[in-house]
């Protein structure tokens, strides 16, 4: 459940994130609209999104979920794992560009931000499992510095030897 919260959390800040560049982009590149002024066009953006949101989340999670991220699938363990997340993202975000081009402007979202959102979700998906797995070996490894410790207890204990002062006092 955490890994599915996360995936969404990180679907929809990639996408808030290539919207509001797209906005500063047209803020700054473009020349003002004359019909509409910025403040409408952010709020309109917002809608857009609002209306675009739901769909682009399910789809992804459903993709993900059928990507075997949730379960121990094969395909998604091992050194491909940066592969299988690239792909499943693609592969959400194309048939969300599919099913919106479908609907015929129903769902509204700027194609540049779109390209623009899958790869900001991609990278973020992709380092997000990097992440996951570099804090995992730092566990392992702090796991793994205490155990030699209680390695040379019971060792000394085998031997026959008083184990040190500090293995009584913890038991």
């Amino acid at each position: 459940l955490v890994r599915v919260v996360a995936d969404i959390l990180l679907v929809n800040a990639s996408a808030l994130a290539a919207l509001a560049i797209r906005f500063l982009y047209l803020v700054a590149f473009e020349p003002p609209p004359v019909d509409i002024t910025f403040n409408d066009l952010f709020w309109a953006i917002v809608r857009n999104y609002l209306h675009v949101a739901w769909l682009l989340t399910a789809i992804c999670i459903l993709v993900f979920a059928l990507s075997g991220f949730y379960t121990r699938g094969r395909a998604y363990q091992g050194r491909y794992k940066a592969l299988v997340v690239t792909q499943a993202v693609s592969l959400s975000y194309l048939l969300f560009g599919f099913i919106a081009y479908f609907l015929g402007g129903a769902l509204d979202m700027p194609r540049a931000a779109l390209v623009l959102a899958w790869g900001v979700s991609a990278a973020a998906l992709v380092l997000s499992r990097v992440w996951a797995l570099l804090w995992s070996n730092v566990v392992r490894a702090e796991i793994g510095l205490e155990r030699p410790a209680t390695t040379e207890v019971s060792a000394a204990s085998a031997a026959g030897a008083a184990p040190p002062a500090a293995a009584t006092a913890t038991g």
